[in-house]
């Protein structure tokens, strides 16, 4: 079941939305965990009743100064209830997901552009099988990206991202800073680009996960790629 309720004012140019959503499963099929004789983790499907889901989202943007600058606030919570069984023990398992947002975007044409946003998310997670156990994550993005217009064709822009997460492993709760810059030029009225780029500046790309089951969680660092240098000509066909 869906309810949707939108708003938009004309003469303010604003607009807000708002999802409300749930759902309930019976017979749903899930993954009965067990370990054989020589320790090797065993999935075999079995139905269950009474799962359960509910997702609520909502939206506001409106913009200022002639559309110049414009504000953006986001907020969604997915909460979930499922069966769980593990060695034919049956229990369940409870999440519970918050994720408010903003974003500041401003622009001045042939000037200046900068969009600007701040997210969090703040994840519950708790499996009971007679024994409870329990699992909260936190993670903070921001980010700012300003491009500039100047004389003669060229366009020069930054981009820096921070993210930032706690309730992991020791070794795990590191903030990652991400710091892209390219410069450009316009040529052939406009048709054609040369561009020059730099990801990752700071050398300090890194990605984190965490996997979280009933009978384990593992934290997980990827190597990703880090600091590089790209030269690109662009032509548009118009």
């Amino acid at each position: 079941m869906t309810l949707r309720f939108s708003s938009f004012n004309p003469k303010s140019l604003s607009n807000s939305t708002t999802i409300l959503t749930y759902s309930a499963t019976n017979q749903k099929i899930v993954n009965n965990v067990y370990f054989d004789s020589l320790g090797r983790q065993v999935l075999t499907p079995i139905n269950l009743d009474h799962s359960k889901m509910l997702s609520w989202g909502t939206t506001w943007s409106k913009p200022f100064f002639k559309r110049r600058l414009a504000i953006n606030l986001r907020n969604n919570i997915l909460y979930a209830n499922d069966p769980v069984a593990v060695s034919g023990i049956l229990g369940t398992s409870e999440s519970l997901s918050i994720s408010p947002s903003i974003a500041i975007n401003y622009t001045k044409k042939d000037l200046i552009d900068i969009q600007s946003s701040f997210a969090a998310n703040r994840t519950y997670s708790t499996y009971n099988l007679g024994a409870v156990t329990k699992n909260e994550v936190t993670s903070l993005t921001m980010n700012l990206d300003v491009t500039g217009y100047l004389p003669l064709g060229f366009i020069a822009g930054v981009k820096y991202n921070k993210v930032i997460n706690s309730g992991l492993a020791a070794g795990f709760n590191r903030s990652i800073d991400l710091l892209n810059v390219f410069v450009s030029k316009r040529l052939l009225k406009n048709k054609m680009e040369i561009k020059a780029q730099g990801f990752d500046l700071l050398n300090k790309n890194n990605s984190f996960t965490r996997t979280f089951t009933p009978t384990y969680f593992e934290d997980t660092q990827s190597t990703v790629l880090q600091r590089f240098f790209m030269g690109s000509i662009i032509y548009y066909i118009k």
